[in-house]
This record gives C-alpha cells, sequence and structure tokens, in this order.
C-alpha cells in the first residue's frame, strides 16, 4: 500500500519556501599548478611534526605555502569550524602533499580516500592525530570537488559534515521535520539514529540542504547501493517520510530492485525469451489480481520449459494449436513435483512425487485463461477454442471435493489460552539476539492475534481493518450479554458488511487504538481510496504474512502445540475454517449453513461448505435422533423392591414396579404390555396415591433403575403427535385384553356397573377411571 501526503500547513510552509543554496566556495578562484614550486618543496621539508602539529607555521612558510593554503583555508571557513581544528587539518594536508610530493588537486581519488581513511581507527593510525579532524577535513575535501562519492569513506559522521557543508541552520530544520514525522509514527531511537545518518547522507550525496531537490529515483539507487539491511531498511522508511510529507509522489516499494531482477533471471531459466516476452507482457496487461496474475505467470513459465524441451520449435503463443493443447493436459495428468520448474529445491521426500488434482487443476486453467486473454486482444490468431482445448476432465474434476482443514477443539483452545495471556515477554523472546528490542508493540500485536483468533477473517482482511471497525453493541442488558459487531474492508468475494464476533475482539482493538501513534493514510490496494488504517506503525501497514510467520507461530509456542497437524501447517486460514466448523456444530444454538455463507463473507454456498466439516459427536446425535431403531425406544423408569427380592417372596409377591407417572405397574412383563403407553389400570395397577404406594416408595432398599420400551409405531405416534394420536390408540386397545385377562371395555363396563349400584344404594357419584397415558 502506498501512503497519502497527510503534511500540515508548517510542513507546507517550509518545503515551498525552501531557499535557495549556493556552493560556499569558488573553488575556479584558486591558482592550481601542476607541480610544486620550489619555495614550496622547500618550506614543506622544513615542516616537521613538532612544529605543524597544531597548525602554528611561521610567517615565512605560511607565506611560502599560500598557494597550497589558501583553498583549504577557504573550504574550512565556510564550514564554520574553530581555529584549533583548522591547524590540525591543515598540518595533515600538508604532511600528505610534503610524503606524496605533490600538490593536492592531483590526488587520485584513491589518494584522496587513503587520506581520508575509510574509518576513524585507520585515519587515527594513519596521521597521529585526534578523530576531530577527520569531519572537517572530508568537508574541506568535498567543497574542492577532490572527493564525491563518500561510500568510498567507510564509517563516517554524516551529520557533522552534513553540518559544515551547509550549516546547521539549514540542516537542522530539515532534520527536525523529517525526525519528527519519523517519531510521531512510533520510530524507535536506534531506527531514528539511522534515518539522521541517511537523510544527511542524501543531502549530501545530492550536493543540496534542500528536501525538495530529492526524487524517487534518488532515493532508489542509493537504497540498492548499500550494502547493510539496517541502512536500506533507513532508507526505505526515509522515502515514506518524505511521500507523507508530499516531497515525492510514492515511497519505495519494499526489497530491492536487484532482488527482483535476479528472480526474473531465475525464473525465466529454460523458458524461450519470445514465450517470455508474451507472458510478461500478459502478466502487466491483465486486469486479475495481483496473486492470481503472479500464479498464473509462473504456471505460464512452467508450460514455456515443457513446451522448450518437447517442441523446441514452438517459441511463441501463436504457435500452439488444438494438438499441442491436448498434449500439455495429457502432460499435466502425469506431472510430477519438481517437474519443469525453474530450481530443484522441495522438502526432502517430495522430489517425484505426484501433483495434488488440485494444483493440476490450476495447471489447466492459468493456460485456459493466457490462451483466452490473448486471443481476445488479438495478439495471437483465433487457431482453437481454449475453453474446450484446456477443459479439466472430469476424472479430475471427481477428484476434488471440500477438504475443511479445522485444528482439534484440544488444540484450538489451548490456541486460544495463549493469545489471551500474550504478554510483552512473549514478543521479545522472539529476538534471541536483541531480547529488549520489539519492533511492534505488545498492544498492536495482542490485537492482531485477538482479531485472528475470535474473528474468523481472511489475513488480507485483517491487515486492511481500518480504525474504528470495532463496535460493541449490548443485545441484553439484563443478562449483560453484549457483542462486537466488526466492520469488514471489501475482500476478494463481496462488499464491506459487519459481522459479529467476540467482544473480547473489541477490547483489544480500543486498547491499541488508544496507544496507536498518528499514521498517514494508506491507499486500500482494493478500493483505490485512502483510508487509516488499524494496524499500521512507523509509516508502513502491517504485511499479511506478518500473520503465518510471527504471530501464528508465537501463540503455537506459548501454547506449545506443533507448527504442523495431520493438514499441514497451522496458517492464518486455519482459525476460519476452525470458528466456521465450531459454530456449526455448537451444541446449544448452531448456526445455519446460510448464516454462515454472510458471517464467513461468501458469494456463494458452495464456498462457504469448503470451510465447515461436521464433528463426530453431532453427526452421532443427529444419527441417534434419525435412526428408527433408537426413535422407537423409550426408557421407563423401574423400581426394584430388594427386601422381596432377598427374603426368595419374589415368586409370590410383587418386587418390580414400573414408574408411570400417575401410580406403578406391578406386572412383570410390562414391556410385552400393550397397554403400556395408555394405563388400562387393570389389577396389576398401584396408584401413587394409595397407602401401599406410599408403604412402597417409604423403603430405604430399593433400587433404582431405567427400561429401554420399544414403541410400536401408533405408540410412537401417540408419544409425538399429541391428543388426537392417543385418542386413536385407546380407539384400538379397547377390545385387547389386559395382563389380567379383562380388556379397557370391560373394565370400564365393570366400574360403570359399579357406580350406578353405588348411586343406587345412596353412596356418592364418582367419575370413571379413564385410561392414563403414561
Amino acid at each position: 500500500m502506498v501512503s497519502v501526503n497527510a503534511c500540515g500547513s508548517g510542513t507546507t510552509d517550509l518545503l515551498t519556501h525552501e531557499e535557495r543554496w549556493d556552493w560556499p566556495i569558488d573553488p575556479t578562484q584558486f591558482r592550481y599548478p601542476l607541480n610544486l614550486l620550489l619555495k614550496e618543496r622547500q618550506a614543506l621539508l622544513a615542516l616537521g611534526p613538532r612544529r605543524g602539529s597544531c597548525g602554528r607555521f611561521t610567517k615565512r612558510m605560511t607565506e611560502d605555502l599560500k598557494g597550497l593554503i589558501q583553498p583549504v583555508e577557504a573550504a574550512l571557513k565556510a564550514t564554520g569550524i574553530d581555529t584549533r581544528r583548522t591547524g590540525a587539518v591543515m598540518t595533515i594536508v600538508l604532511m600528505e602533499v610534503a610524503r606524496r610530493q605533490q600538490p593536492y588537486w592531483r590526488w587520485t581519488p584513491h589518494e584522496c580516500v587513503t587520506t581520508l581513511g575509510q574509518s576513524t581507527t585507520q585515519f587515527i593510525q594513519c596521521h597521529q592525530r585526534g578523530a576531530h579532524a577527520r569531519s572537517p577535513l572530508i568537508a574541506a575535501f568535498y567543497l574542492l570537488h577532490l572527493v564525491q562519492d563518500l561510500s568510498q569513506l567507510g564509517l563516517y559522521d554524516r551529520v557533522a559534515i552534513a553540518d559544515h557543508i551547509f550549516g546547521s541552520s539549514r540542516t537542522g530544520p530539515v532534520r527536525d521535520l523529517v525526525l519528527g514525522s519519523a517519531r510521531q509514527w512510533g520510530y524507535s531511537r536506534y531506527t531514528l539514529m539511522h534515518l539522521n545518518s541517511v537523510l544527511c547522507e542524501a543531502l549530501i550525496i545530492n550536493h543540496s540542504p534542500r528536501l525538495c531537490d530529492l526524487t524517487t529515483a534518488f532515493l532508489d539507487t542509493q537504497r540498492n547501493r548499500c550494502p547493510h539491511q539496517a541502512r536500506r531498511e533507513a532508507w526505505s522508511g526515509l522515502s515514506r517520510v518524505l511521500a507523507n510529507l508530499g516531497v515525492i509522489h510514492e515511497a519505495l516499494p519494499h526489497g530491492r530492485k536487484a532482488k527482483t531482477r535476479v528472480e526474473a533471471q531465475v525464473r525465466e531459466t529454460g523458458v524461450s525469451p519470445r514465450w517470455a516476452y508474451v507472458v510478461n507482457r500478459w502478466f502487466h496487461t491483465s486486469t486479475r489480481q495481483f496473486l492470481s496474475r503472479r500464479n498464473g505467470r509462473a504456471v505460464l513459465m512452467k508450460a514455456g520449459r515443457w513446451v522448450a524441451l518437447t517442441r523446441p520449435r514452438l517459441d511463441h503463443p501463436n504457435q500452439w494449436t488444438r494438438e499441442v493443447a491436448a498434449e500439455w493436459v495429457a502432460a499435466v495428468l502425469s506431472m510430477k513435483k519438481g517437474d519443469f520448474c525453474q530450481t530443484t529445491y522441495l522438502r526432502q521426500g517430495q522430489q517425484g512425487l505426484p501433483i495434488s488434482p488440485r494444483h493440476k487443476v490450476q495447471l489447466l486453467s492459468a493456460l485456459n485463461v493466457f490462451f483466452r486473454d490473448c486471443q481476445e486482444w488479438e495478439w495471437i490468431p483465433r487457431r482453437f477454442d481454449p475453453r474446450r482445448a484446456f477443459a479439466v476432465p472430469r476424472m479430475l474434476l471427481a477428484l476434488i471435493h471440500p477438504n475443511p482443514k479445522p485444528l482439534p477443539d484440544d488444540l484450538w483452545a489451548k490456541a486460544l489460552s495463549a493469545g489471551l495471556q500474550l504478554g510483552a515477554e512473549d514478543v521479545a523472546s522472539l529476538s534471541p539476539r536483541w531480547p529488549t528490542r520489539r519492533f511492534y508493540p505488545i498492544e498492536m500485536v495482542r490485537a492482531v492475534a485477538m482479531v485472528w483468533l475470535f474473528s474468523g477473517l481472511r489475513s488480507d482482511e485483517i491487515v486492511r481493518l481500518r480504525i474504528g471497525c470495532a463496535t460493541t453493541k449490548v443485545l441484553d442488558e439484563q443478562r449483560g450479554k453484549t457483542v462486537c459487531l466488526l466492520e469488514v474492508p471489501t475482500n476478494k468475494t463481496s462488499r464491506s458488511f459487519v459481522k459479529p464476533v467476540d467482544p473480547i475482539v473489541a477490547a483489544a482493538i480500543n486498547a491499541w487504538e488508544q496507544v496507536r501513534p498518528q499514521q498517514a493514510r494508506f491507499i486500500d490496494r482494493k478500493t483505490g481510496e485512502p483510508v487509516p488504517l488499524l494496524f499500521a506503525f512507523r509509516g508502513r501497514p502491517l504485511a499479511p504474512p506478518y500473520l503465518n510467520h510471527t504471530v501464528i507461530p508465537l501463540i503455537c509456542t506459548k501454547a506449545g502445540i506443533p507448527r504442523h497437524d495431520r493438514h499441514g501447517t497451522i496458517t492464518s486460514h486455519r482459525a476460519r475454517s476452525t470458528m466456521a466448523t465450531q459454530l456449526l456444530n455448537s451444541p446449544d444454538h448452531p448456526m445455519t449453513v446460510f448464516e454462515l455463507q454472510q458471517w464467513l463473507g461468501h458469494r456463494s454456498v458452495s464456498s462457504t461448505l469448503h470451510y465447515l466439516a461436521i464433528t463426530p459427536t453431532r453427526l452421532s446425535e443427529s444419527f441417534l435422533k434419525s435412526n428408527h431403531t433408537y426413535r422407537n425406544l423409550r426408557t421407563v423408569q423401574v423400581l426394584i423392591d430388594q427386601d422381596v427380592v432377598l427374603s426368595g417372596d419374589a415368586g409370590t409377591q410383587p418386587w418390580k414396579f414400573y414408574d408411570l407417572g400417575h401410580g406403578y405397574c406391578r406386572y412383570d412383563f410390562f414391556e410385552q404390555c400393550p397397554h403400556r403407553m395408555a394405563c388400562a389400570k387393570c389389577s396389576f395397577y398401584l396408584p401413587k396415591g394409595s397407602t401401599e404406594a406410599q408403604l412402597l416408595e417409604g423403603k430405604t432398599n430399593l433400587l433404582k433403575m431405567r427400561q429401554e420400551i420399544p414403541l410400536q409405531p401408533a405408540e410412537l405416534a401417540a408419544v409425538d403427535e399429541g391428543i388426537e394420536a392417543f385418542e386413536r390408540l385407546l380407539a384400538q386397545l379397547r377390545q385387547t385384553p389386559t395382563p389380567a385377562g379383562s380388556t379397557p371395555l370391560q373394565i370400564d363396563d365393570a366400574k360403570t356397573s359399579a357406580r350406578e349400584s353405588g348411586v343406587q344404594a345412596g353412596l356418592p357419584e364418582t367419575s370413571a377411571a379413564r385410561p392414563t397415558s403414561t
């Protein structure tokens, strides 16, 4: 992403009103004879280390050496150094002239560098003088145009030399402006030191103390010439600050162009130049996403190596025919790992193994897109139809199916616990060489970890979150239920949307926003608009690889879990699949597939299915509920009177009592009774309110058990469908005998006769007992 100019009015005034700077001295005003004069040679012979150690020359010696002294003296006067160091610098120059017997303006660049020294230690050993004279001497030689490439001087005080050359009144405000912006972004003192040195070096090499004279091309050249990683990063940091100040149009991209050129040479190894030219042209012309174009270019280079080995004469895409396309499809189906690659670097044991079906589809789809675009843009003639020529075979499509890769619940629980307990000591442990240094603040690292663990976002979405993206909403004030509404930026499959996540995410994001240094706005690579990125620090947005290379290994190490499992390496996308699977298999309120589709931000349900895995626990529960074998079983509580069993009276007295809810059944073969679901209250029935039932329940030596009872379809309908089905069951059992021998109809008639006899005898009328559902 590119930072956007966000400089203030004070900054703008400083940049627009930078005064013109002229070279402080005119070297052409002095005479430069080719050789030393006679009087100069005699004066130099009289010059001894003792006499000239502090620049104390006699009047006659000063007059004889006037031609050698005046240019250096004018340059030192322009630098504004004190008299003590002027004498020491002059002594070093004259002693070197005497040793070489040649005026210093005739010295070669190598001789000048030798005089200045490639380090302070070498300078002291060479001249037997203090280090305080080196910076003024370098500034004097610079102003006299005796040395221009200061990179050969090795280590030198660039800040002091810039002050000597341009004056601290000019370099001071410039340094304050640049370092102030960098300090506001959160740069450490160590990084600011390198940035200060690089800024002064840029002004020196550019021969101007004005920031507006710096260009992106100049900064890129200097960064590529720098051999040290820390200083290359400082050059990149300087470009970001200057871009934010509006000095240059855009900051330098991360990395070095030299590395890009080497990668291009390796990538095009074994490929025809004509084929590589068309492929690179397609890469820069296509409107697809960068990752898609980059992956497609790698596949096209592989195809270029294949065609260079099998058909060397076909060095251009316009020579491909339907026959060549068919041969490529056949080659892909039998291709092995390492075939037609620009490098043979593979993990141990991977060379020669078959490639995955998905990779085969990618090899065919890339050629399909490439030839279709080339024909559509009229780069090549239409010799065949790419859609049909590179169509994926059915047998290959049959091998591709959703393969969710969620983490096991125990490992995920450990990862969540480790993320919640993440501390500053854990982040510092990432760099054993510098245990006290951290690039990102712990609040930012913790916020990134919480978003990864609890939001189910893609890595690209995480790094593109904006400030103020998390808001807390109260769902139930009485129960204290809250949820975090997280605004997800535009992604590859959907527009920006809001998704509910755990409130822990909002707490971590708010903690980071409170300490986050002010940063410039960055251009969103999806929408092209300037946005305030949440995860940005030191003028640079968070890179997507930071999750896989730093945060996830950090959490795995703290949790004590391996980086790899049976599905492969634990990456940022594994959390997305894990959360989706857990929400689908929630035991209380599982989310539907369509709800998960919106929560994940997918365009179609088919994409969501690649993230969902039904756990064995939920599958078993659904099986038990759906299976007819288990669905037709019900359990009933049984009381065993152990006193009767132990006394040996189980053959004559009831000892097994089935709890019907409203009473007990004493029939030993209760599971065979046709009236078990609608008790007809025969002689085996014992009401719970009776004295005998109360005595039974009062016993202490009772054994409580549960017994499964198989149900018939009519009984199952009575349980599941309600009153109407229960009435139909009663009607079916009216003529069925009970274990006592009589039918429910006979029992009802007997009770009705007994009630009528009681009414005739003057007894109170009682309601007839009706069969009751168990």
